[in-house]
C-alpha cells in the first residue's frame, strides 16, 4: 500500500492520466493599478504588457478557495501549481467545467494550509525567516496586508526586488517568479501575495550565482553563444555526475564561480532597445534548451524524445519575465534579466549540458493529425493532453511566437509547442527527471 506522501507525488507527476486542463471567464476589479503603470512602462521598455482580467466567476472562486485552504507546498517540497494551471487554461479558452475538474483533481494531493506561527512579521523582521516553510501563512498575511496598503505592483518592487530576497525569487525551479508573473498578468492580488510568500519561504540557494557588485565583461556574446561554450568547457567535464542526488545543489556548490563568470558575458544595456533585445535572446535560449536538447544524443533519428522537467521550467519562468518586465523601469528590467540568465545556465549544466539540435526539432514529425496552426495546438492542449506544465509551455511558446515570428519565417516556438503536445497527447510520455545531457539517461 502506498504511503500518503508517495500517492500525492504520483498524482502530481501525472502518472494518474486524468490531470487535465480547465478554465473559463470572470469579472473582478483588482487593486494592481497595472494599466496606469503600463503606459509608463511602454516608454521605458517598449514591451506591450500582458493584461488578462479574469471574467469567470467560477475561476475566481476556485482561486480564492485554493488561496484559503491550501499550503503553497505539498509532500515536503512540491509546489502548489493550481493557479498556474487555472490561469493558463483560462487564457487558452477552456471552460468552467474544466476549472472545477482541475481543482477537484489537484486538491486531492494538495496539503491543507498550516497554522499561523506565533510570530508577527513586519517590515522590521520580514527577512529574518526567509527559507522557513512553516512561515508561509505568516508571510501570506504580511504580504496580503502590504498589498492592501501599497498595491500589488509597489509591493512586488519593494520585496521581490530586494537584493536579499531576489535569490529566493528564482529558487525552487523558479516557481516563485512563475507564480508572481501569473498574479501580475491576471490582475490577482491574492496570487501576487502567494508568489511573494512562496519566495520568502524558499532558501536563497542561487545566491552564489549572482554578482551585484561588479560589472559585466567589456565584450559580450549572445545567450546561445555562451551556452555553446559551456557545452564544450572541459573545466565542467565530470563535475556533475548522473548519480548526484540533487544535481541543482551540486552545480551551485561546484560551478557557481564558472556560471557567474559566463553570466558576465551576457551584457544587458540599460536601454529600451537593450531590454527588448535581451528578452528575445533569453526567450530563444530557453526554447532551445527545452526543445532542441530532447533528442537521443547517439541515435538522433530513432524517434526517441525526452523532455527535461527542469529545462521546461527555464522556459515557463521566462514567460514570467515577459509578464512582469513591462511594469518595470529600465534598471529593474535589467536586474530581472540578469538574475534569470545565470539560473538558466545553472539548469543547463545541472541537466548534463545536453547538445542542442535545432535541425532535429525542425525535422521532427509529430503523430498529431491536425496540428497545422496555433488554433489546433491550443485545442489539443485543452482537450487531449493531461499535463498542466505542458499547457504552460504551449502558452509561453505561443506568446513568444507572436512577438518574435511576425513574418512567419522562424518556426522555433511553434515547433516546440507541437512537439510538447505530441509528446503528451499521443506518446504518453512523462517529464525526464534524470537529466537529458547524461548518457545514462538514454541507455
Amino acid at each position: 500500500k502506498l504511503s500518503t506522501h508517495t500517492s500525492k507525488i504520483i498524482r502530481y507527476l501525472n502518472i494518474r492520466p486524468s490531470l487535465r486542463q480547465r478554465y473559463g471567464h470572470t469579472n473582478q476589479k483588482s487593486s494592481l493599478g497595472l494599466r496606469k503603470m503600463s503606459k509608463q512602462a511602454e516608454t521605458c521598455c517598449g514591451i506591450e504588457p500582458l493584461i488578462t482580467p479574469v471574467k469567470s466567476k467560477v475561476a475566481l472562486e476556485l482561486l480564492k478557495q485554493n488561496h484559503k485552504e491550501h499550503d503553497i507546498f505539498f509532500s515536503k517540497g512540491f509546489h502548489n501549481h493550481f493557479p498556474h494551471a487555472l490561469l493558463t487554461y483560462y487564457e487558452l479558452g477552456a471552460s468552467d467545467e474544466k476549472f472545477r475538474k482541475e481543482y477537484d483533481e489537484e486538491s486531492e494531493y494538495l496539503d491543507e494550509m498550516p497554522p499561523l506561527q506565533n510570530v508577527k512579521i513586519d517590515d522590521s523582521n520580514w527577512k529574518n525567516f526567509i527559507g522557513q516553510a512553516k512561515m508561509y501563512p505568516n508571510y501570506l498575511k504580511f504580504f496580503t496586508d502590504a498589498i492592501e496598503k501599497e498595491g500589488s505592483l509597489a509591493s512586488t518592487l519593494k520585496y521581490a526586488f530586494d537584493k536579499d530576497a531576489i535569490p529566493s525569487l528564482v529558487a525552487g525551479a523558479v516557481h516563485p517568479l512563475i507564480h508572481l508573473g501569473f498574479g501580475i498578468e491576471f490582475e490577482q492580488p491574492i496570487i501576487v501575495a502567494e508568489g511573494l510568500a512562496m519566495m520568502a519561504v524558499h532558501k536563497p540557494a542561487p545566491k552564489p550565482l549572482f554578482d551585484f557588485e561588479h560589472g559585466d565583461h567589456k565584450v559580450g556574446r549572445s545567450a546561445l553563444q555562451i551556452v555553446t561554450s559551456i557545452c564544450g568547457d572541459k573545466e565542467l567535464e565530470g563535475l556533475i555526475d548522473y548519480s548526484d542526488k540533487n544535481k541543482t545543489d551540486s552545480t551551485i556548490q561546484k560551478a557557481a564561480g564558472i556560471i557567474k563568470n559566463y553570466a558576465k558575458d551576457w551584457i544587458v544595456p540599460e536601454t529600451k532597445e537593450g531590454i527588448q533585445e535581451k528578452l528575445e535572446d533569453l526567450f530563444r535560449l530557453s526554447a532551445h534548451l527545452y526543445a532542441t536538447s530532447c533528442f537521443d544524443p547517439k541515435h538522433h533519428h530513432n524517434g526517441e524524445v525526452r523532455l527535461d522537467f527542469f529545462l521546461m521550467h527555464v522556459l515557463t519562468s521566462n514567460m514570467a519575465v515577459r509578464q512582469i518586465i513591462p511594469h518595470l523601469n529600465l534598471s529593474q528590467a535589467r536586474l530581472l534579466l540578469k538574475v534569470h540568465f545565470p539560473v538558466a545556465l545553472l539548469y543547463y549544466i545541472a541537466r548534463g549540458r545536453p547538445s542542442l539540435h535545432p535541425e532535429l526539432l525542425r525535422e521532427y514529425k509529430t503523430t498529431i493529425p491536425n496540428a497545422k496552426n496555433w488554433e489546433d495546438i491550443v485545442d489539443l492542449t485543452i482537450n487531449k493532453q493531461p499535463d498542466l506544465h505542458a499547457a504552460k509551455v504551449v502558452r509561453a511558446c505561443k506568446v513568444a511566437d507572436g512577438m518574435y515570428n511576425k513574418d512567419g519565417s522562424n518556426s522555433l516556438f511553434f515547433d516546440a509547442a507541437a512537439l510538447t503536445v505530441d509528446y503528451w497527447a499521443n506518446k504518453g510520455k512523462d517529464w525526464d527527471m534524470s537529466g537529458v545531457g547524461f548518457e545514462e539517461t538514454w541507455w
